[in-house]
């Protein structure tokens, strides 16, 4: 469970409220209320109701119901990939923000949870940067909670899949008076996996993970709101199932992941005469390892773990008027903040190589009747300690002239970034005739690098709005953040080392320009139009959207010929535009969403040194993204049986290129969900399935050592869930 810090919402105080409808009330927490104030910055939503309808239990389940949005599920929960309107890379920072109950998860190793009591979920598209700042320029996943001032109960909820999947879930929620509420929560989750390792006929993608949660509210007045979470996320799982094409999984070192983070959130609200001030204080811990057979095969390589620990602060104000300035026929709103946040990240990373990763990588290129190596098994050790430091100042103004609105907005963001390392290893070498005995080789750098960034993230929007159409425009700039290549350090290490047994001495390398690649920048433009009927019994919604992103400085990861790791690198400029559509109907007891994403993303410029890819399509970006969902419910009035929902739901993703020259591809594909419901008084019974018809599809694809390695999709799911409310 990743971090939910309550939102404040107005309503009666004695207003009775039943989870279905809690999902329609309109929360007031400053940003997230001025997003749903701006005409131009529509959101996907998805209710209570339509997340069950839909099956969608974490955010990878989103891929496809939101146009253009893709996120894979491979390697581990560590692996959380968004890709969106052509912008994504596998590692490091995100392009997509992940907000819960108004706080920004960190670090993008947090964004793979299970989903406890989410009331609302909000998905933004285009660049969000001048109201939340870096790596969101394509768009925001904004997730809200149940608040235990508006929901008083007991939820509880056990599911039971094939492959021995548990999910078991429970929460209750309470008030002491009128001002004070509080929530306990905690879930479990297993399965035993889907894919077997050949090697050892085991299982390799097990999992077990659970979490916690502690939320209070506190109202006491109405000038002044406070409320704070706690949650813990705990992860134990194998993964990262990889395999050579056409071929089964089939590795001899361990791979795996555990993650454990606690997140804390105090946010406070004060109302003044005419102005409301936010402070957000955030505290998040992190601390995972990853083990990896880097290799992927029944060869004795090399391996990699990867142990990290992390802190994080932030603290976020946010100033705005309770009221619109009304000056004549023109009314004026807007929203002013300040944050400051400091990141604290130490790594451990040995690289520990093995006899064939010995002859094949340290003495590859090496004359073998010469060159010897005493050790069977030597480990390269890499420690990194890396500091960022965030400051920003963000203004967004409303003007609003009768049916139309100007919205404007400027967020000026500094960065320093810190990255100290210190890479060593030893072995005993022979090199004849020369030598008559092992010569020890001593590797041992260190050093720190520093960068500071200043940006300007602006935008502009405009739209006109009457009471069932609205079309809007608008230009924006984001930023995704620069960073250090921390797996390259035990490639440096094997060059350097392999240099020094040939000419006797380590060269000087250039660890700067190697480890370090900037910032990517995003240039957006995007025109819209949107149409909402409502009566008692109908609701109708429809939005088209059309775009255009250009990117600089845009960053890919890229397996190096002949090394040990990824890297990121900047591969100049690409461009990326599309078209979006939603469709939304509810009639009575009949739902039906539909979601269609078309994204053109190629290269503009982007030289690799042996080949020139302007022209080509950005790996890992699917062109097509489409999904459906139907669903229909009969009420019954009935002491006992209350009401039965039957709906079904597929999507369907690709074509996509796996490699920059566009020489792998990945076909469209199509998966079919259903479920079945039928709800009593205070227990509910679903029967469910997943990928019905079964399809073989990859995931993942890359290449290493000259392999071309892949994961496969998820097969056939299928199980119940019981679920108690009271």
């Amino acid at each position: 469970m990743a971090l939910a810090v309550s939102l404040f919402v107005y309503s009666e105080p004695n207003e009775a409220l039943h989870i279905d409808s809690i999902a329609e009330i309109v929360v007031v927490h400053s940003r997230e209320q001025m997003l749903q104030h701006a005409n131009s910055n529509t959101p996907s939503t998805f209710t209570l109701a339509q997340t069950d309808n839909l099956q969608i239990t974490s955010a990878k389940d989103f891929t496809a119901f939101v146009p253009s949005l893709y996120i894979p599920e491979y390697g581990s929960q560590m692996t959380s990939t968004i890709y969106m309107r052509g912008l994504g890379a596998r590692i490091d920072n995100p392009v997509v923000g992940m907000y819960v109950d108004g706080i920004g998860l960190a670090n993008k190793n947090c964004y793979d949870f299970l989903f406890l009591d989410i009331r609302r979920v909000d998905v933004y598209r285009g660049p969000q940067g001048t109201m939340f700042g870096r790596n969101t320029i394509g768009g925001i996943i904004n997730i809200q909670t149940l608040s235990p001032l508006l929901y008083q109960g007991t939820r509880a909820r056990l599911s039971y899949a094939n492959q021995n999947t548990i999910v078991a879930q429970a929460s209750h929620y309470s008030k002491i008076g009128d001002d004070f509420g509080f929530a306990l929560g905690g879930f479990y989750r297993q399965t035993d996996g889907y894919f077997v390792n050949v090697y050892d006929g085991k299982l390799t993608d097990w999992s077990k993970q659970a979490g916690a949660m502690l939320k209070l509210e506190y109202q006491p007045k109405d000038n002044f709101k406070l409320s704070n979470n706690t949650t813990y996320n705990f992860v134990s799982q194998g993964a990262f199932p990889y395999h050579l094409e056409g071929q089964q999984v089939n590795h001899n070192d361990f791979c795996g992941y555990q993650r454990h983070n606690v997140n804390e959130g105090l946010n406070m609200e004060f109302i003044f005469d005419r102005l409301q001030l936010t402070s957000t204080t955030t505290y998040q811990f992190l601390l995972d390892k990853m083990d990896m057979d880097q290799d992927y095969m029944p060869l004795s390589y090399f391996t990699l773990q990867q142990n990290q620990k992390e802190h994080y602060a932030e603290q976020n104000f946010i100033l705005r008027p309770l009221q619109e300035h009304v000056f004549g026929s023109m009314k004026w709103n807007w929203l002013a903040g300040a944050m400051v946040s400091y990141r604290h990240n130490t790594m451990s990373a040995p690289v520990h190589f093995m006899q064939d990763g010995i002859d094949s990588l340290i003495l590859g290129e090496l004359p073998k009747e010469y060159y010897f190596i005493k050790e069977n098994n030597f480990t390269v050790y890499s420690d990194f300690t890396t500091q960022f430091t965030d400051a920003a100042l963000y203004h967004t103004s409303y003007f609003t002239w009768g049916k139309w609105q100007l919205e404007a907005g400027l967020r000026i963001d500094f960065e320093h970034s810190q990255f100290d390392y210190h890479s060593q290893s030893r072995f005993n070498y022979l090199f004849t005739p020369l030598f008559k005995e092992y010569k020890l080789l001593n590797y041992d750098v260190s050093g720190r690098l520093k960068n500071n960034y200043i940006e300007f993230l602006p935008r502009i929007a405009v739209s006109y709005k009457n009471e069932h159409w609205k079309v809007f425009g608008s230009i924006s700039e984001g930023y995704k953040a620069g960073g250090y290549n921390s797996q390259l350090f035990s490639d440096i290490a094997t060059k350097a080392m392999a240099g020094e047994m040939t000419n006797g001495k380590q060269e000087k390398q250039d660890i700067s320009g190697v480890v370090t690649y900037q910032p990517e920048r995003c240039l957006a433009q995007e025109i819209g139009a949107q149409y909402r009927y409502s009566t008692d019994d109908l609701r109708l919604s429809a939005e088209l959207r059309i775009y255009d992103n250009e990117l600089f400085n845009q960053q890919l990861t890229i397996f190096p010929p002949n090394t040990t790791g990824r890297m990121m690198t900047n591969a100049g400029r690409s461009r990326s535009f599309g078209a979006e559509l939603d469709f939304n109907l509810n009639y009575k007891g009949l739902s039906f969403e539909m979601a269609y994403g078309y994204t053109n993303a190629k290269f503009l410029k982007y030289e690799s040194g042996s080949h020139n890819y302007a022209g080509n399509v950005i790996p890992y970006i699917p062109a097509h993204t489409l999904a459906g969902g139907v669903a229909y419910r009969w009420q019954f009035e009935h002491d006992v049986c209350q009401w039965l929902s039957v709906g079904a739901q597929a999507k369907m993703v690709g074509p996509l290129y796996w490699d920059d020259k566009n020489t792998m591809k990945q076909q469209p594909y199509a998966l079919l969900n259903a479920n079945i419901t039928l709800a009593m008084k205070y227990v509910s019974l679903s029967i469910w399935g997943q990928n019905l018809t079964n399809t073989q599809y990859n995931v993942f694809y890359f290449q290493s050592m000259g392999n071309n390695f892949m994961q496969s999709g998820k097969p056939i799911t299928y199980g119940a869930t019981i679920s108690l409310e009271i």
